[in-house]
């Protein structure tokens, strides 16, 4: 594989969490210099979550209809911009218009970058090659915390948007010089109304999930109806449209459900441990940011070293084995913490997340490849788009759901206790042993070279046969 082109990708890939991660951890002091409650600065993050949920599956189609090389060049390109609109913000406004921007461009990079791979990455060590793309979105959402407490004590919260420059200048570069020219895809025309509709489903459903524990009941139960409302007429719509945004016979396919399934859960479970470990070591032993930046640390130190090692076994033994003994993995660390005492050293925390964390590296290159090998080509861009809104919807959970527990009605964390945390904990554990079944639904050795077609209803199409890149 062309490392140019792999880099690209790479760069694309963790620029989105990244840039969610690190404002996690300096939304307090934005708050302070716009003179501003942090409830409503909080909106620079979730916002963000949400259209980066709701913009993936539709940039993932436009991808496979005008050309996944220059929507990536052009992405990158706006997400640069952005990122210096955000430090020069004057105020809230502003920087939320800025951040909605860096979500939809960070949006159309991810699937279209994935897709490219899907294309051209070999058959035999594909899963291989999203290890490496899986160290680095890995890496991006782990370090994220700890470099974003970092430069905020050295220069300020607007220094974090300053390192995406050199990011978007490297993966611009490599992009330009190595992803190919491909010619677009006929296709009729765009699903307006499905994009539409599913904008709705999902940003109703987002607002539902951060508005539970906030408060009166009416609100996200009304915001529940929408979301259900929305979508019913999206599945409606888009089993009459032939030119469907997304086809209803991808959540039919076996594994890509699966897969889908295991990314939302797992993404849920270390984002309900992001959320509740800074909160342990901060308000229950009395450390400071920067400590819960290096305990944390703990699953970022296995999500780096071990994917390209578990994607050469899921290239090996199958994306099924490597994905379950994933799992295994992080029931081992999560579990435990159940039984969260104030007493608990920090590094026994540490130690602990260390199996969480080679259980998301385990799974992670297995999940990602089966993901799109399960489709043909020309849908990889749809597919991509889908997993990763997946993705953003377990983000979405996970915090959501942590916050509920921890939270009181005027949304401020006044319950921060053991025995809350362990309840976290509880509903971690539960999220990576759902995880850990999914991994059940993924092929084994024998059957990874299926490929299914969306468009035939005459079943699976034949085995692919080797591309040219994977003869060379």
């Amino acid at each position: 594989m062309n490392k140019s082109f792999l880099g690209a990708v790479a760069l694309g890939t963790m620029l989105a969490p990244l840039n969610a991660t690190m404002v996690a951890v300096v939304l307090s002091d934005i708050a302070a210099d716009f003179g501003l409650e942090l409830r409503a600065v909080s909106w620079v993050l979730i916002g963000y979550l949400i259209v980066m949920a709701v913009m993936q599956p539709i940039a993932g189609r436009l991808g496979d209809m005008f050309g996944r090389r220059n929507l990536f060049l052009w992405a990158i390109a706006g997400f640069a911009l952005s990122s210096i609109g955000a430090a020069l913000s004057p105020n809230l406004g502003v920087l939320l218009g800025m951040r909605v921007c860096m979500a939809v461009t960070g949006a159309v990079a991810i699937p279209n970058g994935i897709a490219q791979l899907r294309e051209h990455a070999p058959d035999r060590n594909r899963a291989a090659v999203f290890g490496v793309i899986g160290s680095a979105a890995g890496l991006a959402v782990f370090l994220g915390p700890l470099l974003g407490g970092v430069m905020n004590d050295a220069a300020g919260w607007r220094s974090i948007f300053w390192l995406n420059l050199p990011m978007t200048a490297a993966a611009f570069y490599l992009a330009y010089r190595a992803f190919p020219h491909r010619a677009r895809q006929p296709v009729l025309s765009f699903d307006l109304p499905g994009a539409v509709l599913l904008t709705g489903t999902l940003s109703c459903f987002a607002l539902m999930a951060y508005t539970i524990g906030a408060g009166s009941a009416v609100i996200p139960s009304v915001l529940g109806i929408a979301a259900a409302a929305f979508a019913a007429l999206f599945v409606w719509n888009e089993l009459r449209t032939p030119e469907s945004l997304i086809k209803m016979r991808l959540l039919t396919i076996r594994s890509y459900a699966a897969s889908l399934e295991i990314v939302m859960v797992s993404n849920a479970m270390n984002f309900g441990i992001l959320f509740a470990v800074p909160l342990f070591i901060k308000e229950v032993r009395g450390l400071d940011a920067r400590d819960a930046g290096y305990v944390l640390s703990a699953l970022a130190i296995p999500v780096v070293l071990i994917p390209p090692f578990s994607g050469r076994l899921a290239d090996k033994w199958g994306r099924r084995r490597p994905a379950f003994l994933g799992g295994l993995l992080m029931v081992c660390g999560v579990a435990p913490m159940m039984f969260l005492q104030a007493s608990w050293s920090p590094w026994l925390v540490a130690f602990l997340l260390l199996f969480v964390g080679a259980g998301s590296a385990m799974q992670q290159p297995a999940v990602q490849t089966s993901s799109v090998d399960s489709v043909r080509p020309q849908d990889a861009g749809m597919a991509s788009g889908v997993f990763s809104t997946g993705r953003y919807i377990g983000t979405i959970l996970g915090t959501a759901v942590a916050a509920a527990i921890l939270g009181s009605s005027d949304a401020t964390l006044v319950h921060v206790t053991p025995g809350r945390l362990g309840a976290v904990f509880m509903f971690s554990t539960a999220l990576a042993v759902a995880s850990t079944l999914g991994c059940l639904g993924l092929r084994g050795r024998g059957q990874m070279m299926r490929v299914e077609s969306l468009d035939s209803a005459k079943g699976p199409a034949p085995a692919l046969t080797p591309s040219r890149l994977d003869r060379q």
